[in-house]
């Protein structure tokens, strides 16, 4: 019974069929790996590809600013005083005093001295005073603007000379009624001027300098201040001190020594743009070039101003040379490219589809004979005599003619090349040559023109390096 069920078993043993699992395919998995393959493959690729810097251009204007210390030369004359005392002056310092006007007074007891000193605080300002100081207000607020900060120093000017006008009218009023007073006439007397000019009570012992007596040793500021008098501070006064100064003209000069290299550079210049660093106000001067003991200087001249600086024996300028506005590209982005010169008799506009380029004259072999073609041709540039156009764009010695119907005496063979610097405008994706014309250029950038025909404008994107770039190959 056993043997039979061994026997049973084993049949059924062999007719057993092993299940095959069926292959699964998983699309999600084959997806992604094929998503990772590429971009890894693109990574390497991008690793190994060099690097495109891409460079946005901007608008600058710059100047080689060279700051210099010069040395001011007015129209200067100090007067002293006729008698001792007590002195009282009755103009603010900038102020512009006329002939004949009174310019202080001079009090031998000092009673009229205190009166007036106790007066100066007590000034009630006019409908008319607090017009005229609204109406500066008014002309700042209506040219001021964040790019113009400078504008606030004359405001300040402007208030200040409004309010030295006021505190002058009053001191006079208040002085006309002391002189009422005859009580007063034996101890006191008022000075007048005998010229006009702006008033200064900063005396510095060189108001007797010239343009042709002057020595290297003026321009030593070292010890200025210790050559300063202001006048105003002292109370009493001796007989022959010196009392004011008046500068009578608004030209004046600033003498400034140069480098070597400044004397070239203004060799030619006859007006120049400066810059006064002791509150940053821009200012146009004229050029003279000179010598003092064998040593190069410039006399800048000037009609502007001289109130502001009045007091100022010494001041620090700034020199604009080489000042230009443009684009601003960096150095790395300049190339050149060869291009054939052609007279612009030959720059043709194509009358059916409006394109601009030239006619080409060539023999044909099929038809046995001379065929003339208009072929669209790219302008780098255009001047009043040639235009150019690329020379690997069209073969030399191909013979041009200015129209379609032109004699072959009236053709043009492409021979003459020149070499055109430019940078590669980028903003349509690939590379396209752009001709610059540079208007200045240091070791990192530089400033090419703005809105040059065939040109670059602000905002125009460019490679930063043009070494390696190819014209009319796409950015990757």
């Amino acid at each position: 019974m056993a043997r039979n069920n061994s026997r049973r078993s084993a049949r059924n043993d062999e007719n057993v069929v092993r299940y095959q699992k069926p292959i699964r395919i998983n699309i999600g998995l084959i997806v992604f790996s094929l998503i990772f393959i590429y971009m890894l493959v693109n990574i390497i690729i991008y690793m190994g590809r060099d690097k495109i810097a891409i460079y946005e251009v901007s608008k600058l204007s710059i100047a080689d600013d060279n700051t210099v210390r010069g040395l001011a030369l007015r129209e200067e004359t100090v007067y002293s005083a006729g008698r001792a005392g007590y002195i009282n002056f009755l103009y603010q310092e900038g102020s512009q005093v006329y002939k004949n006007s009174p310019v202080y007074t001079v009090d031998e007891s000092g009673s009229v001295y205190n009166i007036l000193s106790a007066s100066e605080g007590n000034v009630v300002l006019s409908d008319t005073d607090i017009d005229k100081v609204r109406a500066s207000i008014k002309t700042f607020q209506n040219s001021y603007s964040s790019d113009h900060y400078e504008k606030l120093t004359n405001l300040q000017y402007d208030l200040s000379s409004d309010i030295m006008d006021i505190t002058n009218a009053a001191m006079m009023d208040r002085l006309e009624e002391i002189l009422g007073d005859s009580a007063n006439t034996t101890v006191f007397s008022q000075v007048r001027s005998t010229s006009s000019g702006i008033i200064s009570y900063t005396i510095d012992g060189m108001e007797d300098l010239k343009l042709e007596n002057l020595k290297k040793s003026d321009f030593d500021s070292s010890d200025y201040a210790s050559k300063v008098q202001n006048t105003r501070t002292a109370e009493l006064v001796g007989l022959g001190d010196s009392v004011y100064k008046l500068s009578k003209s608004e030209n004046w000069q600033i003498v400034i020594p140069l480098t070597k290299d400044q004397q070239e550079r203004l060799t030619d210049v006859k007006t120049i743009s400066i810059t006064f660093m002791k509150d940053h106000v821009d200012a146009k001067a004229s050029v003279e070039l000179t010598e003092i003991e064998g040593s190069p200087y410039a006399i800048l001249s000037l009609s502007r101003f001289m109130v502001r600086y009045v007091n100022d024996r010494y001041l620090d300028i700034e020199l604009h040379l080489n000042q230009v506005t443009g684009l601003k590209i960096p150095v790395t982005a300049l190339t050149t490219k060869d291009f054939y010169v052609v007279p612009n008799d030959y720059y043709v506009t194509d009358e059916g589809t409006g394109a601009t380029g030239v006619y080409v004259q060539t023999y044909s072999e099929e038809q046995k004979a001379v065929v003339k073609e208009f072929v669209d041709m790219d302008i780098y540039m255009k001047d009043e005599e040639n235009f150019y156009i690329a020379a690997a764009a069209i073969e030399g010695g191909t013979v041009l003619l200015p129209t379609d119907d032109a004699e072959t005496t009236d053709s043009f063979v492409l021979a003459e090349k020149a070499a055109l610097t430019g940078v590669f405008n980028v903003n349509k994706g690939y590379y396209i040559f752009r001709q610059v014309e540079v208007l200045y250029q240091n070791e990192e950038y530089c400033i090419v023109a703005e809105n040059t025909p065939y040109g670059l404008s602000a905002y125009d994107h460019i490679v930063a390096d043009a070494t390696g770039a190819v014209e009319d190959a796409v950015i990757y």
